[in-house]
């Protein structure tokens, strides 16, 4: 099926079951938070093989492109996709990568990039708990008013950053 926005994609998604998202163009999230929130629900979100596409968090206003909760079985694959904030670092112009929480996952595969955004905590990626795990992947250009411009992990977290992987500013 065709949907749009993201948000929509990932709310169609069953729970106990393992999705594909596969992007086909550069898309806006247009303020919405995307939330994962269910046990044992797998999701992959990919570019067809035209990408690696651009889904763009346009406003800055406490918006992250992805919230990812549910447990040890919810996980978040990114493979050939980017997810770009506005840039813009001030106090209230808020505009984060990823969010994983209650023990949930977060994969980076080959050709993600989380870039550009900006958070209290963990610009690119917050770990309030759960696991996140870098293939490949590159986080660059993101900045945090306080902790962790690119990723921020709470003593609950367990983050791994495997070779091939690119962490900058």
């Amino acid at each position: 099926d065709n949907y749009s926005p993201l948000k929509e994609a990932i709310e169609a998604c069953n729970p106990s079951e393992s999705y594909t998202i596969v992007a086909k163009q550069d898309d806006s999230i247009l303020g919405e938070v995307a939330i994962i929130w269910d046990n044992d629900r797998s999701i992959t979100l990919s570019s067809d093989s035209g990408g690696p596409y651009k889904i763009t968090q346009t406003q800055s206003n406490e918006k992250r492109h992805l919230h990812v909760y549910g447990g040890t079985n919810t996980t978040l694959t990114l493979e050939n996709i980017t997810l770009e904030g506005t840039g813009t670092a001030s106090g209230t112009e808020k505009n984060g990568g990823v969010r994983i929480g209650y023990n949930a996952n977060l994969i980076m595969g080959s050709g993600s990039v989380i870039q550009k955004c900006y958070w209290d905590n963990g610009g690119g990626i917050f770990a309030q708990d759960g696991t996140v795990t870098i293939n490949g992947g590159s986080i660059k250009n993101n900045e945090a008013e306080h902790y962790g411009g690119g990723i921020h992990g709470s003593s609950k977290a367990a983050i791994t950053i495997n070779s091939g992987s690119n962490i900058t500013h």
